[in-house]
């Protein structure tokens, strides 16, 4: 999944239609939006994967895989 450092919050929460009527989520975006770092850091520099895309696990059902192997 792309990583939620490099999204675009008001873009993702004012795009579903089902959202319209949900008030000020253009202005939460926006907020969310300054904890945004993932592009800024790779345009300066930071050694990041080419591409936002993350791969994560679930812990709790991590754990139990790995008991039960």
């Amino acid at each position: 999944m792309p990583s939620v450092w490099s999204a675009d919050w008001k873009s993702a929460l004012t795009m579903p239609d089902c959202l319209e009527a949900v008030p000020g989520l253009s202005d939460l975006g926006k907020a969310f939006n300054d904890y945004s770092w993932w592009n800024d850091a790779k345009s300066g520099g930071a050694d990041l994967p080419a591409t936002p895309i993350v791969f994560h696990f679930h812990p709790i059902a991590a754990l139990l895989a790995m008991a039960y192997s």
